[in-house]
This record gives structure tokens, C-alpha cells and sequence, in this order.
């Protein structure tokens, strides 16, 4: 088999060792990437400098710097790519034979950002329903310094086709990676990108040191508000409390290896959002998932309370501890979930 890994950030280098280390004999695995500074790093120092120092890349993980050669003749794609770069990676996959294709597995945590749509839902409009046969969605609490240190992991792979879900575990999984399967493309596509969101809140409540209390009643009330969501777009409720949801929750909100959770701290350290997003060499997606979903969520009169608040504290300035106490001071009202 041929498989082929879309981006090479610290998530796209530690699933391409991740799928190296299952490799058979006669399999063989390439790496592209938009940027060819990051290319270069790993084809001359067999090391991805800036996204994920100190792990050495086997010498036969290959490097290719077209695109159009990376997937020509793939049998399975990993697109690993930032949510503003899945349209160009689609352009090209486009102009393929997709039924040469055994499956393509999206890993991109977020929105497509110009028409802020599901990344999903962007594959099916450029690919055709087709695409469902052929498509599996990777979420879950899955630190990528973690996976390529062999910390067990577990992760949920969605898709339409059973058989195809079972063949991507299948040269995945290993005794520190497990794969649970789900039909909800849908749920655990969005337990990805809107955790993102919450992540950000969890580092504000961190850096103030609010307490372990705030935490527990930070994440319950996030996991409310990413149902109230989802439902809206067609998710399972339950799928959100599984891996792709509250666990993909709880680990980018109790740590600090997480970017969203990042963003987060510097916020309430009273830093301006685009200072902090300059600063940074990894993309936060949590960011504008949060423009994006505040701005679905209004059109849809959801109760989006967190969402709301984080919006404005990034976008229109906010004081973060005045909109603490605003939200804290909202009317009192039953616990229930949707």
C-alpha cells in the first residue's frame, strides 16, 4: 500500500510515525507539506524542527515536496492540514480517480473558514456522495508529543463504511494506540473543533487560578453547549460522550500542551488576540472556530453562553474578569441536557 500524509505539523509527523511503525514489507509512506522549510527539516535532519523537535524520522518515510506526486497512485490519505488549507488539498484531490482510492482520513480539527462550513461537508460538496464510502474522520485526546513518545492513546475513527474503518484501525492501532469505531462523521468531526472553543476557556481559568471547582463546572457546562450545537448540525448526542468529545474536552482543558489552552492564558494576562496569534508558530484553531460558531450560533438562537463570551473578549474586547462575572451572573435556570 501507498499512504500519504497532508501536513506535516507536529499531528501530521506523529501520525506518520504512528502508521510507519505498522508498516509490512511492501508498504511504503510519504510526507508533503505546505511549507518546504518544514519539508527540508525532515528530509536533511530526518527531524521536524519547528513542530515537533527531538523525535528522529525514519529514513524511509519519504519526502515530496508536489502534492499532485504525493497522491498520485495513494491507496490511503491522511489530510492533516490546517482547516484553511483543506480546500487546496480537495483542489487536487479533486482532479484524482477517487474510486482508486481506498480512503481518505481527515485528522483537521476545525471550520473551513471562508464558507464556515464542517470539514465534511466541504469533502462531499467538492467529491459527490461518493465521498462517503471512502471517508473516515481521526478525533480524539491525542497530544502529538505524546503519540510519538508512545503514550497510550486512544482516538474514535467515524465513517460511513464499517470495512474501511476496520482496515484504517487495523495498520494504526498497536499496543500504545487504540481506535474505537462510530458511524457519527458528523459528532465526532465537531467534538474536535468545537473543544477547541472551550480549550481557550479552560487556559483563562487556569491563569487566574479560579480553582479546581470552576474547572469541573467549566467543562460540564462546555460539554452542554457542544451538544446544544451539534444537535443542530445533525450530531449524536452521544457521541459527545465519547473520546472524540468529553475526552478530547477534558485533556485541552486540564493542560497546557494544548495551543488553545495557550491562547487562553495569555488572554487573561490581558494580551490582545492578534499579538498572541502572531506569536505563534502552530495554528489555534479554537480561534476562528469561535468567530465561526458565534456567528452560526446567533443566526440559530442557540444558548451559547461560553462561546459567546470568549467571542468577545477576542473580538470585542472584553475584560476578562468583567465577563466572568456576566456570565456568571446570567439568570439561574434547571440542568439539563439536550
Amino acid at each position: 500500500m501507498k499512504i500519504t500524509v497532508l501536513g506535516s505539523g507536529g499531528w501530521g509527523t506523529a501520525l506518520a510515525l504512528l502508521i510507519h511503525s505498522n508498516l509490512q514489507t511492501d508498504d511504503s509512506l510519504v510526507m508533503w507539506d505546505f511549507l518546504p522549510e518544514t519539508l527540508n527539516n525532515i528530509k536533511n535532519y530526518r527531524e521536524n524542527k519547528d513542530f515537533l523537535p527531538n523525535v528522529n524520522i525514519p529514513n524511509d518515510i519519504d519526502i515530496e515536496y508536489d502534492i499532485d506526486k504525493a497522491i498520485g497512485n495513494s491507496d490511503i490519505i491522511f489530510s492533516v492540514v490546517p482547516a484553511k488549507g483543506v480546500n487546496f488539498v480537495l483542489e487536487h484531490i479533486a482532479d484524482l480517480n477517487i474510486n482508486k482510492i481506498e480512503g481518505i482520513v481527515s485528522a483537521t480539527k476545525g471550520f473551513d473558514l471562508k464558507e464556515k462550513k464542517r470539514i465534511s461537508k466541504l469533502w462531499e460538496e467538492k467529491i459527490g456522495d461518493i465521498i462517503y464510502d471512502k471517508y473516515v474522520v481521526l478525533s480524539g485526546p491525542s497530544y502529538a508529543k505524546e503519540v510519538a513518545k508512545k503514550k497510550i492513546t486512544a482516538v474514535t475513527l467515524a465513517s460511513k463504511n464499517p470495512a474501511l474503518s476496520q482496515k484504517v484501525a487495523s495498520f494504526l492501532s498497536n499496543d500504545y494506540f487504540r481506535c474505537y469505531s462510530s458511524d457519527d462523521i458528523i459528532g465526532v468531526e465537531l467534538g474536535g473543533a468545537l473543544k477547541n472553543i472551550m480549550a481557550i476557556g479552560a487556559g483563562i481559568i487556569d491563569q487566574l487560578q479560579l480553582g479546581n471547582n470552576a474547572r469541573a463546572a467549566f467543562i460540564t457546562r462546555a460539554l452542554y453547549e457542544m451538544i446544544r450545537f451539534g444537535r443542530t448540525e445533525g450530531a449524536k448526542k452521544e457521541t459527545f460522550f465519547g473520546l472524540s468529545g468529553i475526552g478530547d474536552l477534558v485533556v485541552t482543558s486540564t493542560s497546557s500542551l494544548s495551543r488553545n489552552h495557550t491562547v487562553g492564558e495569555e488572554l487573561a494576562k490581558g494580551r490582545k488576540i492578534g499579538d498572541i496569534i502572531s506569536s505563534m508558530k502552530m495554528v489555534a484553531e479554537g480561534v476562528k472556530t469561535t468567530e465561526i460558531v458565534n456567528e452560526l450560533g446567533k443566526k440559530r438562537d442557540l444558548d451559547l453562553p461560553i462561546t459567546y463570551l470568549l467571542y468577545n473578549i477576542m473580538y470585542k474586547d472584553l475584560d476578562v474578569k468583567k465577563g466572568i462575572v456576566k456570565l456568571m451572573s446570567r439568570s439561574l435556570k434547571n440542568e439539563q441536557f439536550y
